[in-house]
């Protein structure tokens, strides 16, 4: 009886790391300096903003859920970026659809 639950937890790890890493993406990802060009969402939710990448090309990126702005203000701040036009740095991962998820958004200057 002893192996049972040792057995049950071990498999149980098996199965959360697996859909860990099932869900976690391709494996893509870094940090980018960027200017934020459109936020969507309201007053108190970001729900994708969209930034213009060093080569000139426009990216949509997805906050993850309960990110925060650097320094721990809210993740509605980079409207203030996008008023102002100073870059962000953003640690992003890719998801396997092409999908980009900010984990971390920062003042570049800072």
């Amino acid at each position: 009886m002893s192996r049972s639950p040792r057995l049950a937890v071990g498999a149980a790890l098996v199965v959360a790391v697996s859909l860990l890493s099932g869900c976690g993406g391709s494996g893509d990802g870094g940090t980018v300096t960027a200017v934020v060009v459109d936020v969507t969402g309201d007053l108190t939710t970001v729900e994708q903003f969209v930034v213009r990448l060093p080569d000139g090309t426009d990216q949509v990126i997805q906050p993850a859920p309960g990110i925060r702005f650097h320094g721990d203000a809210a993740i509605t701040h980079i409207r203030d970026h996008l008023r102002s036009g100073a870059p962000v740095r953003i640690s992003y991962d890719v998801l396997d659809d092409g999908t980009w998820i900010a984990r971390e958004v920062e003042d570049a200057a800072g």
